[in-house]
């Protein structure tokens, strides 16, 4: 997504990604039920202190929007079938706690920063778009301070990732076949 626009955040919304707990979604898209009660603490922790901000869930499948709703009920939650429409939904947000690799690297590409709620073993992949990743509702409330220069790290982090990978093709495509 390099040609994703990353615009400055002027937004108070924190996005709080969704995944369902086994046996509530399909097999792809589920993590364990104690890593789920989990998550949904954290959220609860994180509205009851962060009062500067509101918060919205994001669903990337339809199965996630029921539990979602019945968890936060007063929680506006965000969905769409279309993968395409994701940029328009992320550009909302200030902020992204998510159990989702991608959602983090959808925020990345927008410049938005992004915490990742480690639940399985492709949780490293999100230090390539700078998210920070722990379940400690203090060093996210931290990180959420820091907004604006966590911005402008991703956009020269995305500017310089660019540059890397358009060098590294035209070496490719420059040589003898």
């Amino acid at each position: 997504m390099f040609n994703a626009t990353a615009n400055p955040i002027n937004s108070s919304i924190i996005a709080l990604g969704w995944k369902n707990a086994e046996g509530a979604s399909v097999s792809m898209n589920q993590m364990p039920a104690d890593k789920h009660c989990k998550m949904v603490e954290l959220y609860k922790q994180l509205i009851d202190t962060l009062k500067d901000y509101k918060f919205e869930i994001v669903c990337h499948h339809i199965d996630e929007v029921l539990d979602a709703k019945k968890c936060f009920p007063n929680l506006v939650v965000r969905y769409s079938y279309n993968e395409a429409d994701y940029e328009k939904i992320y550009l909302r947000y200030a902020f992204c706690v998510t159990p989702k690799v991608h959602g983090c690297g959808i925020c990345a590409s927008l410049g938005i920063p992004s915490c990742l709620l480690p639940i399985d073993h492709r949780w490293d992949t999100a230090n390539g778009f700078l998210s920070t990743i722990t379940w400690d509702a203090d060093a996210i409330a931290v990180e959420i301070s820091k907004i604006g220069e966590s911005h402008s790290q991703l956009v020269m982090h995305k500017e310089q990732t660019r540059a890397e990978y358009i060098n590294l093709l035209s070496r490719v495509f420059k040589q003898d076949c």
